[in-house]
């Protein structure tokens, strides 16, 4: 019960302090609209996020890692790799990736709230 607790209170004060860092200053400027997801998964990796945070999932039966990429920690990318392919979704809002981290079924919780539902668009999709 106390390591739930000083678990719960580590996250609290690690947002806190995002938070407070940030000033809220975004990074949305510096990201362009990509192409392909090959550029796509390059800016991901080149920009300065206020949060970025990785799960990896060696007890799930499909999901190998997961990512989540914010600028102004209200939403984000939100990066589920399986195998050897990513899928990439946009605007996914951060208490998501709270809940996805927190849910028994990584599998479920993204197949219920995230799949389908924030989808990325890329400048060929115009």
């Amino acid at each position: 019960m106390i390591e739930y607790w000083l678990k719960k209170l580590s996250y609290t004060l690690t947002i806190l302090f995002l938070i407070s860092c940030n000033n809220g200053v975004s990074c949305d400027n510096q990201l362009k609209k990509p192409s392909t997801f090959v550029e796509l998964e390059y800016q991901l990796e080149n920009t300065e996020f206020s949060f970025i945070e990785e799960l990896g999932l060696g007890n799930s039966s499909w999901i190998t890692n997961c990512f989540y990429y914010s600028c102004d920690l209200k939403t984000g990318y939100f990066v589920l790799q399986v195998k050897d392919k990513k899928y990439f979704h946009g605007g996914v809002p951060l208490n998501y990736w709270i809940s996805f981290k927190k849910s028994k079924s990584k599998g479920s919780f993204y197949n219920q709230n995230i799949r389908g539902k924030f989808k990325l668009s890329l400048l060929k999709d115009e």
